[in-house]
């Protein structure tokens, strides 16, 4: 089962919450003309279920009870609109919510890591800032190749004066299917003064300062830096 993010493509829907025949008809005309998807995809769409109770699977075990459905979007990530994930179904004592990514492992385009192809993961108490974020290196991910400990710039994709500026990478789990290995990147926002330690002093010092100031493993987005020794 799946669910519509609640403020995606408002234009498809009327005031009542009901499809609008008219404008899905134009969005369908934009679909007709689409090559056939080629069948290079590593994991296969009669094997999504099998896949996805492994990412689930594993993603459940640290974070909670998944919910069952998925929050998907009209105008699809293929389309240039945010990537689908599933997320847990309570709040931490945070106030962060724990979302998956649940489209990107099964890609032929997508650009392995170390460990295989992956999905990912972040903790967070801003569901549309995680979103976006994990829209973003998902894309990115089509075009460059990341891994356990690297740093991602988001400066482009926040305002100036928002605190987090980065991304953390982290290797949440991985596991084998049809013989191939896949797993889970965790993404951890970061202030830029996080980023730029975490690049000159390496990943592991980032991820003790985080641990010791009860940070990590979650994302939240009007927290300052931590201190940095």
């Amino acid at each position: 089962m799946a669910k519509k993010a609640p403020d995606d493509d408002p234009e498809i829907f009327d005031k009542d919450g009901k499809i609008n025949d008219a404008e899905m008809r134009k969005l369908m005309d934009k679909f007709k003309d689409l090559p056939e998807p080629a069948n290079d995809d590593p994991v296969k769409r009669e094997q999504y279920d099998a896949f996805y109770d492994k990412i689930r699977g594993a993603a459940a075990a640290e974070c909670g009870k998944l919910k069952e459905t998925t929050t998907f979007h009209i105008i699809g990530f293929d389309m240039g609109g945010p990537i689908n994930y599933f997320s847990t179904q309570c709040e931490d004592e945070a106030g962060c919510l724990t979302h998956v990514t649940s489209e990107l492992a099964v890609r032929a385009a997508q650009n392995a890591s170390a460990f295989g192809r992956f999905e990912l993961l972040m903790t967070c108490d801003d569901e549309k800032w995680c979103s976006r974020q994990l829209t973003g290196i998902a894309a990115m991910s089509l075009e460059s190749t990341f891994g356990h400990g690297h740093t991602v710039d988001i400066g482009a994709f926040v305002k100036r004066k928002d605190p987090l500026q980065g991304l953390l990478l982290e290797k949440f789990a991985t596991f084998q299917f049809e013989g191939e290995s896949y797993g889970i990147l965790r993404c951890i926002g970061i202030t830029r003064p996080e980023m730029e330690f975490a690049i000159e002093n390496g990943k592991d010092r980032l991820f003790r300062a985080l641990k010791k100031a009860g940070v990590y493993p979650r994302t939240l987005v009007k927290r300052r830096s931590v201190p940095l020794e």
